[in-house]
């Protein structure tokens, strides 16, 4: 049977020799500590209404670019405005990874390193979803250019992006 614990602040190691008590989760502490900060953080600084801004910017710049360029068959970006999405399809109106590849050597080679599904934070300024829309419509002109040309596959430097979660 256990003893109770001491009224004293410190324990008794002692208790320990008839428990099992693993250490192994300890870790866990820094990232529940890290999570309070930042909820703390969050509220004081109304954080989720700024990512949902900066995301709303993003996803409607991004709309705005794709009607300009009359590429809406092409592209569409989805998703939550902390999280947008921009996805590809070919002439058949098939996701196409292809171009999605295009999409991001042309991205990647303006400064930008970005799957699919992009986070926004409380970090981001206006001036990094300017940014990050005029890099967006420069490469979605060589996208729209090469599959005019249906050149896709002769621009890419690379192999085609492929899925993590494979079907098997």
């Amino acid at each position: 049977m256990l003893n109770p614990l001491p009224s004293s602040k410190f324990v008794d190691v002692k208790i320990f020799d008839d428990i099992f008590f693993s250490f192994t989760f300890r870790g866990e502490l820094d990232s529940i500590a890290a999570a309070k900060k930042t909820i703390k953080i969050l509220k004081e600084k109304k954080g989720l209404d700024h990512i949902d801004l900066m995301g709303k910017r993003l996803k409607d710049g991004y709309k705005k670019i794709i009607k300009s360029l009359k590429i809406e068959q092409i592209t569409k970006m989805i998703g939550f405005n902390f999280c947008p999405e921009y996805l590809f399809f070919d002439k058949n109106e098939n996701k196409s990874l292809e171009i999605q590849s295009l999409f991001q050597q042309e991205i990647v080679r303006r400064g930008i390193l970005s799957r699919a599904g992009m986070f926004i934070s409380l970090s981001h300024k206006n001036s990094d979803i300017d940014n990050t829309l005029i890099v967006f419509e420069k490469a979605l002109e060589v996208v729209k250019e090469a599959v005019i040309k249906d050149k896709v596959i002769d621009r890419l430097d690379g192999d085609v992006i492929q899925p993590v979660i494979r079907k098997t």
